[in-house]
């Protein structure tokens, strides 16, 4: 009997190896979903609102498909989840800063017409 203990222990402790280093699924779909939140933060010219932050995006983006391709699949993961945080950041910064100066323009527009209306009287 004391032959068999150390050899179920040592298949116990196997086990247990083999299962902690089961790796994560392959995150296909958040860096997808990071992918096409960089698009479309692109498409809305967030580059130019929000430099930094859209950096900060791609080179996450990069980091996680290097982690993918490492089989980090975790760490590919957050990196990705970030990533896509980090893009529509940008993407929002660039709707503010154009609704912004959208709401300027109308400003200004007013006063025109305001000013227009005081001559006529």
């Amino acid at each position: 009997m004391s032959s068999t203990a150390p050899t179920a222990g040592f298949l116990g402790a196997v086990l247990l190896a083999a299962l902690g280093c089961a790796s994560a699924p392959v995150p296909r779909e958040e860096i997808a979903k990071a992918e096409l939140a960089l698009a479309q933060a692109e498409a809305e010219r967030a580059s130019a609102h929000a430099p930094l932050v859209m950096k900060m995006a791609r080179e996450k983006l990069d980091k996680a498909r290097r982690a993918r391709d490492d089989d980090k699949n975790l760490r590919a993961r957050r990196l990705a989840e970030l990533a896509e945080a980090e893009a529509q950041l940008a993407l929002v910064e660039a709707r503010r800063v154009r609704a912004e100066s959208a709401a300027e323009e109308m400003q200004e527009t007013l006063r025109i017409i305001e000013e227009e209306i005081g001559r006529g009287r």
